[in-house]
């Protein structure tokens, strides 16, 4: 590649940066608000991103865009989207859907404003294939989410396939595209190659999907595919399966079987199972017994014990109509209660109490005291089950069990870091939502809670809580 093929831009309106709906870290966006939502997933990342631009201004690599139309002043950004972003929520913070991180990034842009520009000096090129391979040679350095992010496999995969470049791990990554498209979250960092290892014709085939045209082509109901694509992401992804699992020619043939019943599908000519009624909604909401005794009720979930049926995706096969923190209850499929003893009738009276609430968000601050209820019981359990000394403090408390888990190999340390982090409440850290944050709800009257928020971090930390109680 040359910088002859590129073409100076100068001061290009913002407002005629069009995020890449095709962009590896926003994949499968409809919208350019969807495409804001979904960079802004990664909050503590992109909220460092946007105080260091508000307080340094950008960094020296250029912009990379594309222009559709040569008649238009309108271009796609090709590299740059997380800039592109932080710049277009410090100018219009209401952009952000998430209310608290709109407030915080409200305070940078009234701290900054003569810092934060409307346009910005960008590079340009015609050449689809010039600008795809300049783009891979850039994503090698991170510098905790200031500079450019270095890609997983998963995602130089999606730019590989929306390039149309040569792929390695091309048959995962069209499987994984159509979980997303159809309304299954998948990790950027999801381990791609162990799926690409599995995928071979025979096994696609049997999981539901034909290779025609060089494309994956469902040859199984929509619904019954879905089905098994949610557990085949759920297995690989949220519970790390391994590869050599699935390594030989039986221990594959075993667990699709397991994949295929789980769906309905016990051979390979049995019909689909009944239709149900359409829903469209992310969350699955547990169901509520009025009996905290009764494992039927929010304590269990398909996720929580070996060999269980997959979790069901939205009915229909159709993709949720709003971001999985826009739902109804803390508790959804994707992110399940954790499955609590009988003997434990304080804890399990809290997840049916969670169960109860129709909507977070019109009791934020009942979840939020129930949240942090469940919390504190979690590592209570855990700690005098595994005679861990108290710590002193909530926090303290928390980053020691995660400690605990991670040395033990129950959890990985992606997600021993990520809960590690919710637990700094030194006042220098402090960026976001916190452990501290959910003691100031309860106790401050400055301090009200987001649902979006609320959701957002149990997400995160749901399956830590899980790992609490399931490892005994």
């Amino acid at each position: 590649m040359s910088r002859r093929q590129f073409r100076a831009v100068t001061q290009a309106p913002l407002d005629s940066l069009l995020l890449d709906t095709a962009n590896p870290r926003i994949r499968s966006a409809k919208t350019q608000q969807e495409c804001i939502d979904r960079v802004m997933r990664k909050q503590t990342q992109m909220m460092n991103l946007i105080k260091s631009i508000a307080q340094d201004g950008l960094g020296t690599m250029p912009i990379l865009l594309y222009r559709p139309d040569p008649n238009r002043e309108e271009w796609i950004v090709k590299d740059g989207n997380r800039r592109v972003t932080a710049l277009k929520l410090l100018n219009d913070p209401s952009k952000c859907s998430n209310s608290g991180l709109q407030a915080q990034i409200e305070v940078i842009r009234k701290r900054h404003t003569e810092n934060i520009p409307t346009a910005v000096d960008c590079l340009e090129s015609a050449d689809p294939e010039v600008l795809a391979r300049e783009i891979l040679a850039r994503h090698g350095g991170a510098m905790d989410g200031v500079g450019q992010l270095a890609w997983d496999p998963y995602l130089r995969t999606v730019f590989q396939l929306s390039a149309k470049m040569a792929a390695d791990n091309k048959r995962a990554g069209q499987y994984l595209l159509w979980a997303e498209s159809n309304g299954i979250p998948v990790e950027d960092d999801f381990p791609v190659t162990s799926l690409t290892r599995f995928f071979s014709e025979a096994n696609l085939k049997r999981l539901g999907f034909d290779v025609q045209d060089d494309q994956l082509v469902p040859n199984l109901p929509e619904e019954t595919v879905t089905r098994m694509v949610l557990k085949v992401v759920t297995d690989f992804g949220v519970n790390r399966k391994n590869v050599s699992d699935v390594f030989t020619a039986d221990l594959a043939t075993q667990y699709i079987d397991q994949v295929r019943e789980a769906a309905g599908e016990s051979g390979e000519t049995a019909s689909p199972p009944n239709p149900e009624p359409d829903n469209d909604k992310p969350e699955a909401d547990p169901p509520a017994s009025p009996d905290p005794e009764d494992r039927s009720g929010p304590t269990g979930g398909a996720e929580d014990s070996p060999g269980a049926p997959a979790p069901r995706p939205p009915k229909g096969g159709r993709p949720p109509s709003k971001p999985t923190w826009d739902r109804n209850k803390l508790f959804w499929r994707g992110s399940p209660a954790p499955s609590v003893p009988n003997t434990e009738k304080k804890a399990r009276q809290i997840l049916f109490e969670i169960g109860r609430i129709p909507k977070t968000q019109d009791m934020p601050l009942a979840c939020a005291m129930l949240m942090r209820a469940l919390l504190e019981a979690t590592l209570n359990d855990y700690m005098a089950r595994h005679s861990l000394k108290e710590k002193g403090s909530l926090a303290r408390n928390t980053t020691a069990v995660a400690d605990s888990l991670f040395n033990a190999k129950v959890i990985d340390k992606s997600l021993m870091e990520v809960v590690k982090a919710y637990a700094i409440t030194d006042k220098t850290q402090i960026s976001l939502f916190n452990i501290d944050t959910i003691q100031k709800y309860i106790h401050r009257d400055t301090h009200l809670p987001d649902y979006t928020t609320l959701h957002t971090v149990w997400d995160e930390i749901g399956g830590f809580v899980r790992a609490c109680w399931a490892h005994r």
